[in-house]
Parts: structure tokens; C-alpha cells; sequence
């Protein structure tokens, strides 16, 4: 599996097991848990953490998931893994989470699932809660915010509106449904404050976004109505980047 090992999912806190993941895992465990659950039955879920700096962090954004799949979550604060499997099967939890990363070193995190019974979740569980933290992650790619200007007046720019960015040199400009936002960075700049798996810099002067890639034929690519050439030596790069953004991010 892509995201679970053999005892759960242990990453580098806030470097791979950022915020946004945490929320996409919680969310997606959220989502398959309901559909094993009775119809019309909030889930009821319990977290447990143990001492490590980073499990506030993630309890929060693990709390931020489940809520906003329905369920109902109980904090117990820390507490040993086997307690909290003891307190999933005694309270009649529908599952439980344990923030932790076992024997690894202090810069690690990780999340382990319980089941009802207050046993590992099975495996068939763990591939259906990593197909649904693909889905989520493919709906939540781009949603970070720039600000830029249009007649001196500042705007906030959803990135994943932005079809291309166009650079002059000192500023770039962002083209957003037919409109122009500037923002005074260079392309090098800009380009470090996008989503670097969006976007894709095709030409010293145009970062376009694969979101809105609508045809790619002979060098050139279309999008928003605007043809926009691809450096020779970056076709082959923005060809892999092209076919990996449709396959993992495009919305189906």
C-alpha cells in the first residue's frame, strides 16, 4: 500500500505528515467508517496521542477531518496505545486513533486505526481509507491563496483559478477567467509560492496551470483560449509532469 506500513502511517511531522495530509487521512477513515456503520448513525471516534511535540498539531487537524465528515470525536488527551484500543472496545467506539510513532525518533509522528473491537483495522479497510485520501487530496490540490492587484486594489486569488501566469521582468501577471491580476515578484518568486504539482513553467515567460491544460499538440499548449509554446528542452519534462497531474489530480 501507498500510504499504510505495517503498523499504521509514520511520516516526518509537518514535513510529510503535514496538516493537510493528517486532514485528508482523518477525513477519508471518516467517510469509509460511516459506510460500515447503521444508516443515519454518526460514527463516534476516539483520539489518543502520546508525548511528542507534534501531536497537538496533528490531533487538531485529525479533529478538523473527522468533524467535517459528521462524526463525533472524544479527545483523551495522552495516553498508551493499549489503553486507548481498551477504551475503544469499552465504550462501544466505532473506531479509535492513536498519534503516535512508536520507537521512532522525536521528529516522527504517525496514526494507527482501531476498530471497533480494538484491534488493528483489517487490510481491505486500510485500501479503501487510501483510495479516499487520494479522492480528497485530488479535491484540495490548489486551494492556497495569493494576493495580487488589479487597478491598485488588492485582490485574494484562489490558485487553482489562476490559468497562467505571464512574466514582464520585474512583475508577473496572473490571468484568472479572461482577467489580469499583477503582483510585483518575479517569475522565479512566483513560481516558489505556487503549488509546485499544478503548475508548470513551460517557458522563461509563461507558468501555466495543468488544471486548465486544455489540448497539448506540436509544442503547443491551449488553455483559457490562449496558445502558449513549450521551451524545446522542457517538452519532454512537461509531458511526464501533463500525464502524472491527469492521472492523479484531474477530477474524474
Amino acid at each position: 500500500m501507498k500510504y499504510f506500513g505495517t503498523d499504521g502511517i509514520r511520516r516526518i511531522a509537518n514535513t510529510e505528515l503535514t496538516p493537510e495530509f493528517v486532514y485528508a487521512i482523518s477525513k477519508a477513515g471518516a467517510d469509509v467508517l460511516t459506510k460500515h456503520v447503521k444508516e443515519g448513525v454518526k460514527p463516534r471516534i476516539i483520539i489518543g496521542r502520546d508525548t511528542r511535540i507534534s501531536g497537538t498539531l496533528i490531533e487538531s487537524a485529525m479533529t478538523a477531518g473527522f468533524l467535517s465528515s459528521g462524526a463525533n470525536v472524544e479527545l483523551v488527551g495522552v495516553a498508551p496505545t493499549p489503553a486507548i484500543a481498551y477504551l475503544t472496545k469499552e465504550t462501544n467506539a466505532d473506531m479509535s486513533v492513536v498519534i503516535s510513532a512508536s520507537h521512532n525518533t522525536f521528529e516522527y509522528n504517525g496514526i494507527k486505526f482501531f476498530s471497533n473491537k480494538g484491534t488493528k483495522i483489517p487490510d481491505n479497510i486500510e485500501e479503501e481509507i487510501e483510495e479516499a485520501i487520494e479522492a480528497c487530496l485530488r479535491r484540495r490540490i490548489g486551494l492556497g491563496i495569493v494576493e495580487a492587484y488589479k487597478n491598485r486594489n488588492p485582490y485574494q486569488v484562489c490558485q487553482r483559478d489562476i490559468a497562467y501566469v505571464v512574466s514582464y521582468g520585474s512583475y508577473v501577471e496572473l490571468v484568472v477567467q479572461g482577467k489580469r491580476f499583477r503582483k510585483e515578484v518575479s517569475m522565479e518568486e512566483m513560481e516558489r509560492m505556487l503549488e509546485e504539482r499544478m503548475f508548470f513553467r513551460v517557458h522563461r515567460k509563461y507558468l501555466v496551470n495543468l488544471f486548465w491544460v486544455e489540448t497539448y499538440e506540436n509544442g503547443t499548449v491551449l488553455l483559457a483560449g490562449q496558445e502558449i509554446p513549450v521551451a524545446r528542452r522542457k517538452k519532454k519534462e512537461f509531458e511526464r509532469a501533463y500525464v502524472e497531474f491527469d492521472l492523479k489530480y484531474r477530477d474524474r
